[in-house]
């Protein structure tokens, strides 16, 4: 992470080595909640997707930041009183379009070809509870 941090500071492109095949991660977590959860609400698949495709990764909450810590992708954590169900799911599917002040281009993927419709849905549900 710290390597695509530091390429990403000065302009390059992320290395392909460095993206996980988050669709292969996403299709298995949809299909195995799917199976096994039947009762799991939109919310809880949401949280599963955003803890299973390592969201948490860039995405850390202020309260567990440690100092010198690389800042990798914005605080999350009150993005659902931000922000709408239809910014969020704009951000989910072309993340460069409204880029967060002081974060480059690149660094995140498109969830566009990654998630189903239904997985999109529910992880903008799970964000839309962080308030």
């Amino acid at each position: 992470a710290v390597v695509v941090y530091l390429k990403g500071l000065v302009g390059e492109e992320l290395p392909l080595k460095y993206r996980p095949d988050m669709r292969l991660m996403a299709a298995r977590t949809l299909e195995e909640m799917q199976a096994g959860g039947g009762g799991a609400s939109a919310v809880a698949r949401g949280e599963e997707l955003y803890s299973q495709n390592g969201c948490g990764a860039c995405h850390v909450p202020k309260a567990q930041m440690v100092e010198g810590m690389p800042v990798l992708g914005p605080d999350i954590s009150g993005i659902g009183a931000e922000r709408d169900e239809a910014y969020l799911r704009n951000a989910l599917i072309d993340p460069n379009k409204d880029l967060a002040q002081g974060f480059m281009a690149g660094m995140m993927p498109s969830y566009k070809d990654m998630l189903s419709e239904q997985g999109l849905n529910d992880l903008v549900q799970y964000l839309l509870t962080l308030k």
